[in-house]
Parts: C-alpha cells; sequence; structure tokens
C-alpha cells in the first residue's frame, strides 16, 4: 500500500500480513474466489494463497448478526438511546451492542485520519468542524 491509512476496497490488495504483497494495490494477486455462505465475495491472493471475503477490515467482519440489524442498533446508540433499550428492542445483550459502538467508533477514528492525511488541519479545527455541523440544523428561537 503506498500509505498506511489509505483508503481501499475489498478486493484491491492482499491483507496478510505476512504476504510478500500485502497491501499494494494493483499488483494483480487478488482473484475473485467464490462467496461465503451468506453470500459474500470472496477473495484470495495468488502470492500467499490466503482467502478473505469482502467484509474482513470492516464492522461486519465475522458478525452473525445482520448487516440491518447492526446498523439499526448503531443508529439508536449515536442518536442518545440507552445500550439496554437497543438491546431490548433487537433482542441482543447490551455487552453485543456495546461491542459494535466501540468497534464503530474505531472504524470512524480510521476513517477520519485516512480522509484527513492530506490536508492541513489539525485535530481543534476538525473537532470545530463537527461542531459547527451539528449545531448548523438547530433554529433560533426569538
Amino acid at each position: 500500500m503506498d500509505t498506511p491509512s489509505a483508503i481501499v476496497h475489498a478486493g484491491d490488495c492482499c491483507l496478510n500480513a505476512e504476504c510478500s504483497l500485502y497491501g499494494e494495490t494493483g499488483a494483480g494477486n487478488i482473484i475473485k474466489f467464490g462467496k461465503t455462505k451468506q453470500g459474500q465475495q470472496r477473495y484470495r491472493c495468488n502470492d500467499c494463497l490466503q482467502t478473505f471475503s469482502a467484509r474482513k477490515g470492516t464492522l461486519f467482519y465475522r458478525k452473525r448478526t445482520p448487516e440491518d440489524t447492526i446498523l439499526k442498533s448503531l443508529t439508536m446508540v449515536a442518536r442518545g438511546a440507552r445500550l439496554s433499550s437497543v438491546s431490548h428492542t433487537h433482542n441482543l445483550k447490551p455487552e453485543t451492542v456495546g461491542g459494535w459502538a466501540l468497534e464503530a467508533g474505531t472504524h470512524a477514528g480510521h476513517l477520519e485520519e485516512a480522509l484527513l492525511e492530506g490536508y492541513q488541519a489539525s485535530r481543534s479545527e476538525v473537532d470545530g468542524l463537527w461542531s459547527y455541523v451539528q449545531h448548523k440544523g438547530e433554529k433560533k428561537r426569538t
């Protein structure tokens, strides 16, 4: 990979850290290699023969819960719902929902770093931008 935090799509590079072509995009070593039981695309590196699914490196990797349920649960948490309420609504354990929330936060942090890598913006400038966007929708009452 050209930069360690570059954003790549599934099948762009080998995800095996032991592979000599690990992270290199455009090397031509990745081929489609069938589908998982859930219908997700699988890939194989012709260099190390390691296989991986399109979900590898995402929030949904090795999750048995449907993506829709995970996304709805995280949306509820993001909107301020308690973990106990979310878990009761979707018939899940609160620990499961909390784990998803922590993992989603980690993924969001990595994404933010990758997106801002090419720009000269400090962390405080990014925080200020998010505060501005968050308050932009509020209306002043007179």
